[in-house]
């Protein structure tokens, strides 16, 4: 069973929660965005990076919110409860994500570098570490780019 498959807790709690944790851990200029059902946006400064994190959000139009393990379509009132449902999962795992990397950032166990690194806001820009990369690593998963590290060796 999915983490927190069954919470009862709303959304607008977790991103509350979220919001609290970062703050106790350091961070400022918080602040959290809905972007239309698809995406929510947690934006925040730690350690001086402007962070960028980004939950996708499951859609009422999914299939598995929409049909059943049976491929059996849903009602619409059990597929808008199952999409409530599992939003308020996603939101609960989120949570989960963002106090372990804060945890192991305390503690010393990592870095905020290493924990964010995609979600680092390149200066100058509204670009994401991950979006700056994304093109190329496209290419390297189509096959396109060097099979092996091509790792360069100063012994000859």
């Amino acid at each position: 069973m999915p983490y927190a498959a069954k919470s009862p807790i709303p959304a607008e709690k977790t991103r509350a929660q979220i919001e609290s944790v970062l703050k106790r851990s350091g961070a400022d200029q918080i602040g959290s965005l809905l972007d239309g059902d698809a995406k929510a946006v947690t934006l925040f400064r730690i350690d001086n990076i402007c962070i960028r994190t980004t939950l996708y959000l499951p859609l009422i139009s999914d299939e598995n919110i929409q049909f059943d393990r049976a491929g059996k379509k849903r009602t619409h009132a059990v597929a808008v409860s199952i999409l409530e449902q599992t939003r308020r999962s996603h939101w609960r795992s989120w949570l989960l994500i963002i106090k372990a990397k804060l945890e192991a950032i305390e503690k010393g166990v990592s870095t905020t570098e290493r924990e964010f690194y995609p979600d680092v806001v390149i200066p100058g820009t509204n670009v994401t570490m991950a979006e700056y990369i994304g093109p190329q690593l496209a290419q390297i998963r189509a096959g396109s780019a060097p099979s092996s590290l091509m790792l360069e060796s100063k012994h000859g």
